[in-house]
Parts: C-alpha cells; structure tokens; sequence
C-alpha cells in the first residue's frame, strides 16, 4: 500500500491518480465526493469537527482493509490523515476533549487491526502554494476556511512527517513540480517512490 499524504492543495489526487494508471495499481480516492458533512464543516466546524473526522476516519479504514486483500495500491490519504486533522481540530478548541479522545480511541484501535503501508509519500508544499492551488480548482467549501486555518494545517503536517515512524517514507518537495503538464517531473517523482519501496 502506497500512501500519498500534503495539505490540500499540494496534489495528492493528482500524484495518486497518475502513479495508479502508470503502474496498473488500484486506486482508493479520497472520500470527498461521498463527505455529507464537508459543506457544512467550512461553515460550522466545532459542530462538525467531529462528526466529519468519523466519517472519514471510517471510510479509509473500510478502504485499508479493501487494500490489505491486494499485493500492492495508491491510497489517497490514510487514517493518519485524519488523525493530523483531528489534533488540529482540537488543539485549536474545534473539537472538545471527549470528542477527540472518542475519535482518537477509534482510530488507534482501527491502526491495531490493519497492517500499516508499505510507504508513505508526503508532498510538502508551502502553504500560500497550497492556497493558490486551492482557489484554482475552485471547491467552494475549502474558500470559507480562515488563513489562518492553512498556515495551522501545513505545520500539523510537518510535524506530523518529522515523528512519524509507521513505515518506509519519501518526503517531496512539490512547490515547483507540475505534474499534470511536465511529463519529466511526473516520471522522476514517480520514479522516486518506487526506489523507495525497494
């Protein structure tokens, strides 16, 4: 299991997408499309926080162990994605104690079932690239979110990347890649992740 994990806005879909038609490998997108509760997050997020984070807490964790059945596949974010945003959510008084000891007593019990991947990629991109990217693509729930919030995420996730230890991990720099119009960048940073799977 390969998965991708940035901020929103560094290209994760996009890489995601583009390692599993090239290599033939499955694909299990981020659950965005099925979310009920992302429109009403960007506008009401201490009452959604929780209830939003369960959601897809749940959805990855049926989509591992989809993956678990396979030899190898890209995810698209995995459960530590939502464990970034949770603590966010409750360092930042989104989400209140028992809410985030309840999704935190979920989510390490579903890490104790499925095996752990085989790499993570984690796409570091600054934050006003991120922004940029974002507005771009034009998903009108993420434009209601604060500056602020943004700048919170992307530190979250360099956190994050620097203590984890869970698997293999490649750290890419994607501020200045075009992966959708540069064939070369696509094939280097494609090639980059297998490498780091031997």
């Amino acid at each position: 299991m390969i998965v991708i994990m940035g901020v929103p806005g560094a290209g994760k879909s996009t890489l995601a997408k583009l390692l599993s038609v090239r290599e033939d490998l499955p694909l299990f997108p981020e659950p965005v499309e099925t979310n009920p509760y992302l429109e009403d997050y960007y506008k009401n997020p201490s009452e959604y926080a929780f209830k939003m984070q369960t959601f897809l807490l749940h959805k990855r964790f049926l989509q591992a162990q989809e993956a678990e059945k396979l030899e190898q596949c890209v995810m698209d974010m995995g459960i530590s994605g939502n464990d970034i945003f949770a603590l966010l959510q409750y360092s930042t008084g989104l989400m209140n104690e028992i809410d985030y000891q309840t999704y935190m007593g979920v989510s390490d019990t579903y890490k104790s079932i499925i095996r752990p991947p085989d790499l993570v990629v984690y796409l570091q991109c600054s934050t006003n690239v991120a922004i940029n990217r974002i507005i771009r693509r034009g998903r009108v729930s993420e434009l209601k979110a604060p500056m602020e919030y943004w700048f919170q995420l992307n530190e979250a996730y360099e956190k994050w990347y620097n203590w984890y230890r869970g698997s293999k991990k490649i750290l890419i720099n994607v501020d200045d890649i075009d992966f959708v119009s540069d064939y070369e960048e696509e094939d280097y940073t494609i090639d980059s992740i297998l490498e780091s799977l031997i």
